[in-house]
């Protein structure tokens, strides 16, 4: 979605992140430029996608996501949820670039085209998060560093417990973020929260509809992290905002992305500090 961006973030996010989208300046806004002029006219019903209720045979599979998907509560958060089927095309886009090899991958239980109600639930609606991928080396006595080229990898929780005797632990928590894919309907406009690369890659194999969490939002860090980088509020409330519909007709510029690792360290210290400091 380079097209989306504005010059200055858009050449730093094509130096930094991508490869192959020009070696000097003139190069990447040459680059950037044509990617504004092939994003087209503004998405139809942006924002605004048809929702459906799901069929009742949908119901057990449902209640069995609620019931033991251990990931389901984080998905959810504090906010008012449903079951929904959501058109894909119109859901605003918040998420700057969507992986292709990575979306054939997310889908490739989908096996018909266009995918059966019963192939979308199975990959929408998973009843457990995936099969974590990572290494763990110790650094000596003073604490982990964990890698994965599995980008849903997430530091989830850190609490620390009583033990019998005058010790203490401390219990830090890592895997894989929540598989459920999830659209938020924030000021009457409903985004793509999580489940890009199965959006894109299901609407390329002929769905129009993806099975999902709604989520009800009243502030935009009610669902957005703001460590996170992503398109600006302001930009999804205009009247020309990015959407699925940019990625599934062809309206976004390809690029090569750099391959990224992430990398959880946790680190561990004895400190003694002034009193002012505590």
């Amino acid at each position: 979605m380079v097209g989306f961006m504005d010059e200055a973030f858009a050449d730093a996010y094509l130096q930094n992140s991508c490869e192959g989208a020009g070696a000097t300046a003139p190069d990447r806004k040459q680059f950037w430029t044509a990617a504004r002029n092939k994003l087209g006219a503004p998405s139809a019903n942006a924002g605004h996608p048809d929702i459906q209720a799901l069929p009742p045979t949908a119901k057990p599979h449902l209640r069995r996501v609620e019931q033991l998907n251990p990931r389901f509560q984080q998905a959810i958060s504090k906010l008012k949820w449903s079951f929904k089927s959501v058109e894909i095309d119109p859901l605003l886009c918040y998420q700057f670039h969507v992986d292709t090899d990575r979306a054939q991958r997310a889908c490739s239980s989908a096996k018909t085209k266009p995918p059966t109600p019963g192939e979308l639930l199975q990959t929408c609606l998973p009843l457990s998060p995936a099969k974590l991928r990572h290494q763990v080396s110790a650094l000596g006595d003073s604490g982990l560093f964990v890698r994965s080229d599995d980008l849903n990898v997430r530091l989830l929780d850190a609490k620390a417990g009583a033990t019998k005797g005058e010790t203490w632990t401390a219990t830090i928590v890592w895997g894989t973020a929540t598989p459920l894919v999830s659209v938020v309907n924030f000021g009457g406009r409903y985004i793509l929260h999580n489940g890009y690369h199965r959006a894109y890659g299901l609407r390329v194999a002929g769905a129009t509809h993806v099975p999902c969490l709604v989520l009800e939002a009243n502030a935009w860090n009610d669902f957005v992290d703001p460590k996170s980088q992503v398109f600006a509020e302001a930009l999804l409330n205009s009247a020309d905002p990015p959407t699925l519909a940019h990625f599934t007709q062809g309206r976004a510029t390809p690029v090569r992305l750099r391959s990224v690792t992430r990398v959880i360290q946790i680190s561990l210290a004895e400190l003694g500090l002034p009193d002012h400091y505590q």
